[in-house]
């Protein structure tokens, strides 16, 4: 479970950088990449996730994404996502 929270604030901490709001330009389309398709499937998953924990980070992402105009969350294999994996351990 440490491991998915890892990745969850790897995507969380990817979509703050590109925050609209923020101080660089945001890119016309975001792709974000994570090797977890747990954490995936739960930050696009529409209704509530069983855990509190599980579902904050989820809705947290999900408003994060709403203030776009185009984000992907796209699942590579683990040994092609060596940063996000990096930063998981």
């Amino acid at each position: 479970m440490a491991r998915h929270a890892a990745h969850r604030e790897n995507i969380l901490r990817s979509l703050r950088r590109w925050k609209p709001v923020s101080r660089e330009p945001a890119p016309a389309k975001l792709v974000i990449h994570g090797d977890c398709q747990v954490v995936i499937g739960d930050v696009l998953r529409d209704e509530a996730i069983g855990s509190h924990v599980l579902s904050t980070y989820a809705a947290r992402a999900r408003g994060l994404i709403a203030q776009f105009a185009d984000v992907h969350l796209q699942r590579i294999p683990r040994v092609r996502n060596t940063a996000d994996d990096a930063l998981s351990q």
